[in-house]
């Protein structure tokens, strides 16, 4: 008897549950952006100053604003992004690296996400007499504004190196809405 009085709260707690859950579930992310390091996008700052140690140390730190665009379709379809970042780089005995930094996409004036990221750089062998390197990492949602509100999410990422000056940055993870 109990059970029939309180079945429908179970049902009703179950809806409810189920509607918040659904519309908050996270969707998978995979983001193609590609920047040109050498040019940038016209009318878009494309910035690189370098910091030499001159300890011994073979370090140097660089500070890079750069400019690029989302390929392909989805949620930030023809965006532009904004790369500012912050990476301290040691180019002895071998190059490695690490970096942190911001990606500001958007897709108008008011329509912008800021993804922060953290980067390290990896070596590969050298095949034919050349070492191949890649940049992986992190992202994560830290701010939204206009049609992008309430988007939350995070990932892992990887910049390849297309050609000498392209860069093609590769994000993958899971984005949701929350509720407004």
């Amino acid at each position: 008897m109990m059970y029939v009085r309180f079945g429908w709260i179970r049902w009703l707690l179950a809806l409810i549950f189920g509607v918040v859950a659904g519309s908050c579930a996270a969707e998978p992310l995979v983001l193609e952006m590609n920047f040109d390091i050498k040019n940038g996008l016209p009318g878009l700052p494309n910035e690189y100053t370098k910091l030499l140690f001159s300890d011994g140390s073979n370090r140097y730190v660089a500070l890079v604003r750069r400019s690029g665009t989302v390929a392909g379709p989805g949620l930030f379809a023809g965006a532009t992004v904004q790369d500012w970042g912050l990476h301290v780089v040691t180019t002895k005995p071998e190059v490695s690296g690490k970096g942190s930094g911001y990606l500001e996409i958007a897709t108008a004036k008011s329509d912008v996400v800021y993804l922060r990221t953290e980067l390290r750089s990896m070596m590969f062998p050298e095949i034919d007499g050349k070492s191949d390197s890649v940049f992986v990492g992190t992202w994560e949602v830290v701010g939204a504004a206009g049609r992008f509100s309430g988007l939350e999410g995070a990932g892992t990422l990887q910049v390849k190196s297309v050609s000498e000056f392209e860069r093609q940055w590769i994000l993958t993870g899971n984005v949701n809405r929350l509720p407004r």
